[in-house]
This record gives C-alpha cells, structure tokens and sequence, in this order.
C-alpha cells in the first residue's frame, strides 16, 4: 500500500499522490521520520472545555455545521447541546453552541459576519 511521506496517511493501490500534501506517495515509510502534528481537527479528537460560554442557539444541524467550519477556520472548537425535555418525545427547542471563554470575544466577533 502506497504512503503520503509527509502526513503518513495510507492509500489504496492506484494512488500515487496524496490529495492533502500533494506529494508523490512512497510504498514504505522511513521509520525515523515521526508523523507531523496536523493542524485538522477530526471528528473523534477530544477539545476540554475549561470555562464553555453560550454563544447562539440554532435551529437546525446545517447552521451548526456552518459555524463549525467558520470557527474552527480559525481554530475556535465548539461545543453543542441539544435542548428537550430528555425524553422519547422531547421537544426539540434548538441547538445552543458554546466557545471556550477565552475564544468568546474573538467567535462573537466573526459569528456577527453571518447574521445570526
């Protein structure tokens, strides 16, 4: 299996350049190369909260999705709660998003961009 050198990612036979790096892929890796901390934040990486601030509540999944990538653009994570009454049938009453208070002034400021 073909290798990105610079991010270490693995590819399926047939690839020969690594879309996020944009070098040409190795079969093998050198092992004394250690992997480079990516800037990307994945779905499953975990972000503590020290102090979370209430920024806006949304209605729906799309707009959540939207302020995510506005926010963390410039490495704001955030954090969502879904509001109901906790049972099978909750009452959907929207999706409040919180920053880290230390990022609250800086989201505000670029959320004010999107009219929200």
């Amino acid at each position: 299996m073909p290798w990105c050198p610079v991010c270490k990612d693995e590819y399926r036979s047939g690839f020969f350049r690594c879309k996020d790096c944009d070098v040409d892929l190795v079969e093998e890796l050198d092992t004394e190369i250690e992997k480079p901390n990516k800037k990307k934040q994945s779905k499953t990486d975990v972000v503590y909260f020290e102090q979370e601030t209430f920024i806006v509540n949304v209605n729906d999944e799309f707009t959540v999705d939207i302020i995510k990538g506005f926010l963390e653009n410039d490495d704001i994570p955030i954090l969502t709660k879904r509001k109901g009454t906790g049972n099978m049938h909750s009452l959907f009453m929207g999706i409040d998003v919180y920053v880290q208070e230390k990022h609250f002034e800086k989201a505000k400021k670029l959320l004010s961009d999107l009219n929200l």
